[in-house]
C-alpha cells in the first residue's frame, strides 16, 4: 500500500471514530444537545439539568483523545423567590 493511501485510510478511520463517538453521545443524551459539529464531528455541547442544577458541558477532540477534551464550562442553580429549585 502506498504511503499516500495509508495516510488517507488513517484519516478516514479517525473521521469514522469521531463520528461514532459523537453519535454515541447524541443517542445517550439527545434531549440535552445544544450543538455539535456536523461536518468534522470534532465537538459536541450539552446542557444537563438535575434537581435545578444546570451544567454546560463542551467536549472537543484534542489530538488523539476525547477524554481530556470534556469541560464543565458553567454550572448554576435555579433560584426562585430565594430558594433553590
Amino acid at each position: 500500500m502506498s504511503s499516500a493511501r495509508a495516510q488517507v485510510d488513517t484519516i478516514h478511520r479517525a473521521f469514522e471514530a469521531r463520528r461514532e463517538y459523537v453519535a454515541m453521545w447524541l443517542s445517550a443524551h439527545e434531549k440535552a444537545v445544544l450543538e455539535y459539529d456536523t461536518e468534522g464531528f470534532s465537538f459536541v455541547s450539552f446542557l444537563f439539568e438535575t434537581k435545578g442544577f444546570y451544567a454546560l458541558v463542551h467536549c472537543e477532540q484534542h489530538i488523539r483523545s476525547w477524554l481530556v477534551g470534556c469541560l464543565l464550562l458553567q454550572g448554576m442553580y435555579t433560584y426562585v423567590h430565594g430558594r433553590v429549585h
